[in-house]
């Protein structure tokens, strides 16, 4: 083999390296975006839990303060404290 046909066989390589290469690019990036799907939908999740949280524990402290102050007026007239 000459030069010429090494210059070929080098190009042939490179092309094909470059062209593999490409391919394991194109699936490395459809997974990582599955796995980013994946990751916004959990935290999406977990966001709608702790609102749903944060509105019950909101609810139930209005209520609880509502019941003790209930109960105070009650002890008072039952009683007479």
């Amino acid at each position: 083999m000459d030069q010429k046909d090494l210059k070929q066989v080098r190009e042939i390589v490179k092309d094909e390296f470059n062209h593999r290469f490409d391919e394991l690019e194109e699936k490395l990036e459809e997974k990582m975006f599955e796995w980013k799907s994946e990751i916004v939908s959990i935290v999406d999740g977990l966001a709608l839990e702790i609102r749903d949280n944060r509105e019950f524990r909101d609810i139930a402290s209005h209520q609880i303060g509502d019941n003790t102050k209930r109960i105070d007026r009650l002890e008072k007239k039952v009683f007479a404290i």
